[in-house]
Order: structure tokens, then C-alpha cells, then sequence
């Protein structure tokens, strides 16, 4: 097993320009997937559903909200125009009247397919020019990041006063 590496010593100027640059190339994807999926009447967070409702039949509000990092709110909203679109369809839960299983209709299945040619192409523009090595380094990268976010979120110290090189902070 390799042993743990070191975190870099990265200056808050470098961080905030990495931060901005990761929030642009963010907003900069959401932008252009809305854009493009407008065709087809939804955008990025209705994508995002559709994928979740198609892959697991019955899933609850919660679950999804849950599921998506997002507020209960902002999931039923998007579920109201999902529905009101034919996308997807609202379905008592037995024995709990306050909730609802949601489930992808027939349509939203077909639309989902197209988008999903339409997402390939956006994708294959931003990442023009990169090699299938790049592409995977960079996405492991990206996923050791959100792990280091997602610890920090849940409160995870351990490494708080870790330079990686086991001694005590000075």
C-alpha cells in the first residue's frame, strides 16, 4: 500500500484563483447544457432527475434531494415542470400519505435518450484536445477533491494538522 502523500502548501492566492477557475468551468458547463438542452424543454437540473428517476424506479423527493446535494424545495419544483412536461409522474407511497414516489414515464425515458446525445456532444467539446489518460487523471483528481470536500463537510479532522509527513504541527 502506498504510503500517504503529502498535501501541497498552496498560497490563498493560487487557492482563490483555482477555486473561481473550477466555479467558471462550472457555471460555464451548466450554461452550455441549459443552452443546448432547451430544445428538448429542460435543462441541467431536469437532466439530472430524469437520470436518477429512470435509474431507480419509486424514489421519493427526499431521497433524490438527498441523492443530489440539493434542497427538497428546489427537486419539487423541478419535479412540478418534469410532470407538468410528461417527464415524469408523482405516485402515492402506501402508508404515508405526505409522500410520493416518482418515476420517469415512457416520454421522459425517450427524452432522456436524446439529451444524452446532446450531452455527449457538449462533453466532447470541453474536453477537445485531451487524451483518454487526461481525461481519466484529471477525473481522479477531481474525485479526491470532492472525497477532501466531503470530509471536511462531515466534520472529518484527522488530517487538519497533517502535512502528510506524520510530525507534529509547529
Amino acid at each position: 500500500m502506498d504510503a500517504p502523500v503529502a498535501s501541497p502548501k498552496i498560497d490563498t492566492g493560487h487557492f482563490d484563483d483555482l477555486a473561481n477557475l473550477l466555479d467558471d468551468m462550472r457555471r460555464s458547463l451548466r450554461q452550455s447544457l441549459d443552452r443546448a438542452l432547451s430544445a428538448h424543454g429542460i435543462n441541467f437540473m431536469h437532466r439530472r432527475l430524469l437520470i436518477h428517476v429512470t435509474g431507480q424506479d419509486g424514489l421519493s423527493q427526499a431521497s433524490l434531494a438527498r441523492t443530489l446535494g440539493i434542497e427538497r424545495a428546489t427537486v419539487g419544483l423541478a419535479i412540478d415542470s418534469l410532470v407538468a412536461k410528461g417527464l415524469v409522474r408523482r405516485s402515492a407511497v402506501s402508508g404515508d400519505r405526505r409522500s410520493w414516489a416518482i418515476s420517469a414515464t415512457d416520454e421522459g425515458v425517450y427524452v432522456l435518450t436524446k439529451v444524452e446525445r446532446i450531452t455527449q456532444e457538449v462533453c466532447g467539446h470541453l474536453f477537445r484536445g485531451f487524451s483518454q489518460d487526461e481525461f481519466a487523471t484529471l477525473e481522479d483528481f477531481l474525485v479526491r477533491m470532492s472525497g477532501n470536500a466531503a470530509s471536511l463537510r462531515e466534520g472529518d479532522d484527522r488530517d487538519k494538522n497533517d502535512d502528510g509527513g506524520g510530525r507534529e504541527p509547529v
